[in-house]
């Protein structure tokens, strides 16, 4: 195996990189839709000759059912991804073929990184896929050991960029919203509690500002940064404030009678106070409760984001 010029073979490269996202396996990235750029290029197995369409077929069908009814921590929409496919075909081809199938696990890696997945949650996906597969020890580690170095290629350079902060308004993000439900839902998930009992989302909306020249964007910025202060008045604990869309914020608050009660009241008095005074245009507010299960959790079902 050829040297780099700092000596290290690319295996021992691949060590490295392996130890040093070991400390990183608990933190979670901004989610985002789409694949990185240059990663769809990877994905090239699907028209290699020898291929057995059915076989791959049955074990990716196996391979979501069982992690998802386990291990994923997600939605079943944001399981699919186009290495999956990959990486079943990897386990049912032989000879040529297979020796693909650590690039297909690497670029597994990439996608998992890429919606947010833990290192470990994305790890313990693959091996139920290679438990179905009955693949060797040494095979096993190989080819986890490729979708750690993808994870690793794209989730520590996400982590230091992820946005929990709109800078612009000083507001948290959607970023900060999604990592703050998983951490409920976790929590919920030890202590046999139920999210959708203990806590709900009051949202708030005002008319959206037509045009992006700098006059209408100081507008928008404007408006929202009036509903977050209407929030931030009416929600005096630890709830969590959040600018979701140009025109839309919330508050993650506990349903904790006759708090909730009070701080409703709060910003109701507070949206009131702004339309009078020609702060808002209109507004909107409603509460929104939250799905009993962790897989079911949709901002976009929810409508907290258009």
């Amino acid at each position: 195996m050829r040297a780099s010029r700092t000596g290290k073979t690319e295996s021992s490269r691949n060590r490295d990189t392996i130890g040093r996202v070991v400390r990183l396996s608990y933190v979670r990235t901004e989610t985002t839709t789409g694949i990185v750029p240059g990663l769809a290029r990877r994905v090239r197995w699907g028209t290699r000759a020898g291929r057995t369409v059915g076989s791959a077929g049955a074990l990716r069908d196996r391979w979501s059912a069982r992690s998802l009814a386990s291990v994923w921590p997600a939605t079943a929409a944001e399981w699919e991804c186009p290495a999956v496919d990959a990486v079943c075909e990897g386990l049912v081809e032989s000879g040529a073929a297979r020796p693909h199938l650590p690039g297909a696990a690497r670029c597994l890696g990439e996608q998992r990184a890429a919606i947010g997945t833990h290192l470990y949650e994305a790890r313990a996906d693959l091996a139920i896929a290679l438990d179905l597969a009955r693949s060797g020890t040494r095979r096993r580690l190989t080819v986890l050991d490729a979708l750690t170095i993808g994870w690793a290629e794209v989730g520590v350079e996400r982590l230091a960029a992820v946005p929990l902060v709109d800078e612009r308004a000083d507001m948290a993000s959607l970023g900060y919203l999604r990592l703050r439900l998983r951490e409920l839902y976790r929590e919920a998930s030890l202590t046999g509690r139920d999210v959708a009992t203990d806590h709900l989302l009051v949202v708030v909306e005002t008319e959206p500002v037509d045009g992006a020249h700098t006059g209408q964007r100081l507008v928008a910025e404007t408006r929202l940064t009036t509903l977050h202060s209407a929030l931030e008045y009416a929600f005096v604990g630890g709830e969590s404030i959040v600018a979701v869309t140009p025109r839309r914020a919330l508050a993650l608050a506990a349903r904790d009678e006759p708090r909730l009660t009070d701080s409703l009241a709060r910003l109701r008095g507070e949206l009131r106070l702004a339309l009078e005074e020609g702060r808002l245009p209109s507004v909107r507010c409603w509460r929104q409760a939250l799905p009993r299960r962790a897989d079911e959790l949709s901002l976009t079902l929810l409508g907290v984001i258009d």
